[in-house]
């Protein structure tokens, strides 16, 4: 029997949760390894996943839970520290206006406007992207692909596990076998290379973690797309988010967050 993503995820999490002993708005102790030796710069906190909106906003799902059925906390940047948003997911990302798009651990998807509402889908969800101009793409536990039209859902033919979407509201993904593939607008093209996560910045910029032969103790190594191959950057990591100014946010495998030039 296939394995739940989400489940998995929430179980990952909870083991990790279990060994921190600092709230989200502490610093991370200075023994903990960066994420990048130059480039990025350690936020304080800890996350289970992060989300960056075009217009810089920065929300993560964090390592305390509040709410274990449904996930963990939720949490968006002030500038200088966290606000604890009331919910609990496991998976996010952040539409242009600065609000967040969630994924509990049942499925469930919600859209941030004020307070979280429920979004209806045709299945449970896995993973949710959303481009620079508003589109919205999810991935379901089934691993089948939709394209969010006006209220409702379109299937996109493939099948992928995460995802995130370009300014033009194209989707990147990458499948249960690590590979990449972009949507062209009528198909998908297959993008070289191996990848855990993809993010995306309001610029078009494009990054993965990603290569299995350099998992370690912080995650995959990095890269960004160069317009015909991948170049790699300083830094080890698990998830990874963009946002207005080609400035990814990433969490490592030890819950760090860390953020390009901070």
């Amino acid at each position: 029997m296939r394995k739940n993503l989400i489940s998995h995820r929430v179980a990952r999490l909870l083991g990790a949760a279990m060994l921190m002993t600092t709230a989200v708005t502490a610093a991370v102790t200075a023994s903990a390894a960066p994420a990048s030796a130059s480039g990025f710069g350690q936020m304080p906190g800890s996350a289970g996943d992060v989300g960056v909106g075009a217009n810089g906003s920065i929300w993560v799902i964090g390592t305390i839970s509040n709410d274990p059925v449904d996930g963990f906390n939720i949490y968006r940047w002030n500038g200088s520290n966290w606000n604890l948003v009331p919910g609990a997911a496991v998976t996010i990302d952040v539409d242009p206006g600065g609000n967040a798009w969630v994924v509990n651990a049942s499925g469930a998807l919600y859209h941030y406007n004020g307070g979280f509402g429920f979004v209806s889908t045709p299945r449970p969800v896995n993973d949710v992207g959303v481009g620079a101009n508003g589109q919205v793409w999810i991935t379901t536990v089934d691993d089948n692909i939709y394209a969010r039209v006006g209220n409702g859902w379109v299937q996109v033919g493939g099948a992928a596990v995460q995802i995130d979407v370009d300014p033009n509201g194209n989707a990147w993904v990458v499948n249960r076998i690590h590979e990449i593939y972009r949507w062209n607008g009528g198909g998908w093209t297959f993008v070289p290379g191996w990848a855990f996560d993809v993010g995306i910045g309001a610029r078009g910029d494009v990054w993965v973690t990603g290569d299995s032969a350099s998992s370690g103790t912080y995650g995959y190594s990095i890269f960004r797309w160069n317009g015909s191959g991948w170049t790699q950057v300083a830094g080890s990591a698990i998830n990874i988010s963009s946002g207005a100014n080609n400035d990814p946010v990433v969490r490592n495998r030890l819950t760090d967050i860390y953020r390009w030039g901070n």
